[in-house]
């Protein structure tokens, strides 16, 4: 039960410190999201996942805008891709922290209620999920030892799918990334936490996979396979960490994703073809010469 209050903390902090800057951040981070077009769109979704911490509502916001027609299959992708690595540095910014930084946040945070009476919530917020995620992280580590003497049992694919399906319900690869980095810390086998972190870097595609249109469907489809093919192969290379696994897995999906975009879209295409548009396939040229026609001849 411990465990799941862990993850209860870092779920709690992710979501409060990702409010905080999206209100911080407000409409300026969609204005300079408008102006920009192909890959760049994707330096632009990591700046924007740097500053709000959340790439599941970038990513959500790619789906919104695909299905409005705003951006294309690629540029909704880019800019998922780019918001979940600069997300990533919520991730960092929890490394740094321990039990004393932890109440230190909080602290803060309550003194900032208290003084501004409500009426920045967004720094208030901001201050909480820090402090939740740096508590969280201190927890982790006693967590871990109660875990130490079986998870080193656990095969490498049980742990993959483990962190998917941890990503996949609550839509966060830093969830597990954080619970990796809390096991890092208490000595656990860095294979075991490599294994967490990619099933996680996968499994964060799930909510995209909600209640899609078939526009929705395709993307969260390509972005699923394209994120797969890439974590299989790591699972077999030797572990830098758990923080530099996770940044660097997500930075290797934005990089890589023009080059494999092709042959993702056909894939896509075959096995979720658009319905076709209802209307007339071909028009007689008689009709041309129809009064009702808008081009026809007077």
């Amino acid at each position: 039960m411990e465990a799941l209050g862990v993850l209860a903390l870092f779920y709690l902090g992710t979501l409060l410190l990702t409010e905080g800057a999206r209100e911080l951040l407000g409409p300026r981070g969609r204005r300079l999201l408008s102006r920009f077009r192909g890959f760049p769109l994707g330096l632009v979704g990591l700046l924007l996942g740097v500053a709000s911490g959340s790439g599941t509502g970038l990513s959500l916001l790619g789906r919104g805008l695909l299905q409005a027609g705003v951006l294309s299959l690629y540029e909704a992708a880019l800019l998922a891709l780019g918001g979940t690595l600069g997300a990533t540095g919520v991730v960092a910014v929890a490394g740094l922290g321990n039990r004393a930084l932890a109440f230190g946040a909080l602290s803060l945070a309550l003194l900032w209620e208290v003084a501004t009476r409500g009426k920045s919530p967004g720094v208030g917020r901001l201050l909480y999920g820090i402090g939740l995620l740096f508590l969280g992280l201190e927890l982790a580590h006693d967590a871990a030892l109660g875990l130490g003497p079986w998870l080193p049992r656990l095969p490498g694919w049980l742990l993959f799918l483990t962190g998917f399906l941890l990503a996949y319900g609550v839509g966060s690869a830093n969830l597990v990334a954080l619970l990796a980095l809390g096991l890092a810390r208490a000595g656990v086998d860095p294979g075991h936490a490599l294994a967490l972190v990619l099933g996680g870097g996968v499994g964060c595609t799930g909510p995209l996979l909600f209640r899609p249109t078939p526009e929705g469907l395709r993307l969260g489809l390509l972005l699923l396979v394209h994120r797969l093919a890439l974590a299989l192969p790591l699972l077999f290379l030797p572990s830098p960490g758990p923080f530099w696994a996770h940044v660097g897995y997500h930075a290797l999906a934005l990089l890589t994703f023009p080059l494999s975009f092709p042959l993702l879209r056909r894939l896509t295409a075959h096995l979720l073809p658009l319905p076709r548009a209802l209307g007339p396939k071909y028009l007689r040229l008689e009709a041309l010469g129809d009064p009702s026609w808008p081009g026809a001849s007077p």
